[in-house]
């Protein structure tokens, strides 16, 4: 499906040249002009920041922060990675909105089959071994599933959280497949596979709705040095995992948490919006 390594790509940092100093900064998310938020109503935004398309070399507009609950807010604590060559919009929307304000990560178009990736880095917790990643969410537009009939408007959406620590990265991550082999279904991440995104061994398979909220869980812990897949929950079902997957080697990487979602553009491309909202990443010893 990816023809980039673009785990490469999600670990670069930018360069910036500044009165002759080159100073490295995390990527980050200038948006794009105002546009609907999907329902036909204009996007209210308490942050947004002007950008050129294709432009993801801005560094994010605050320091990470330990928080666990509300990570939705504010936009400015978000970055973004851009996977081929999208335009794209972040920004905090107070509709739709199951608390008053959610966090919009939007692709609005550019080359076909590219990605946006939105992420939040928080600070580093070294004792941190178990996790659980909650948010609610929903995206538009309306789409067919696996093509069927006609083009998809997505591809798939992801949803990850990830710890860096002494040099290597242990990165959980759900995605949502719309189009291809087996979907729409579920898969996970295994960087050290051919395949990177690997079909559940119980499939998983759901043609998800646009516009209308959907409830994701995902656990995980750290155990003898590897990611361990516990189990996750959309909707409320529960679907286990018990999966196990080496880290990956991150040298040079500094120590932090992220969690993060993704849409994948399909080939026309199609404009997406995805609103999370209420997201709360739980860690423990």
């Amino acid at each position: 499906m990816r023809k980039i390594d673009f785990t490469k790509l999600r670990r670069a940092l930018s360069v910036l040249v500044c009165g002759g100093m080159v100073l490295a900064v995390w990527l980050a998310a200038p948006s794009l002009p105002a546009q609907n938020d999907g329902n036909g109503a204009p996007a209210s935004s308490r942050q947004t920041v002007s950008a050129e398309p294709y432009d993801c070399s801005q560094g994010i507009g605050m320091d990470p922060t330990a928080d666990v609950a509300n990570l939705e807010d504010p936009a400015q604590a978000w970055g973004v990675y851009c996977e081929g060559a999208p335009t794209w919009r972040v920004a905090n929307v107070a509709s739709p909105s199951l608390d008053g304000s959610a966090f919009l990560c939007a692709l609005t178009g550019g080359a076909p089959n590219s990605n946006v990736h939105c992420y939040r880095n928080l600070l580093a917790d070294p004792a941190a071994q178990h996790f659980e990643l909650r948010m609610d969410w929903r995206f538009t537009p309306v789409t067919v599933c696996n093509n069927a009939g006609k083009p998809s408007a997505l591809r798939a959406l992801e949803f990850t959280f990830n710890k860096w620590q002494d040099g290597m990265r242990y990165e959980f991550a759900l995605q949502w497949n719309n189009v291809g082999d087996r979907a729409p279904g579920w898969r996970y991440w295994n960087p050290h596979r051919a395949d990177r995104w690997v079909p559940l061994a119980a499939p998983a398979t759901q043609c998800l709705k646009a516009r209308v909220w959907h409830t994701l869980r995902l656990w995980g812990h750290i155990a003898d040095g590897r990611v361990r897949y516990d189990y996750f929950r959309i909707d409320g079902v529960r679907y286990p995992l018990n999966i196990t997957v080496r880290p990956w080697k991150s040298p040079g990487d500094a120590d932090r948490l992220a969690v993060a979602v993704q849409i994948d553009g399909n080939d026309t491309p199609t404009p997406v919006n995805l609103v999370i909202d209420r997201v709360t990443f739980t860690r423990l010893p």
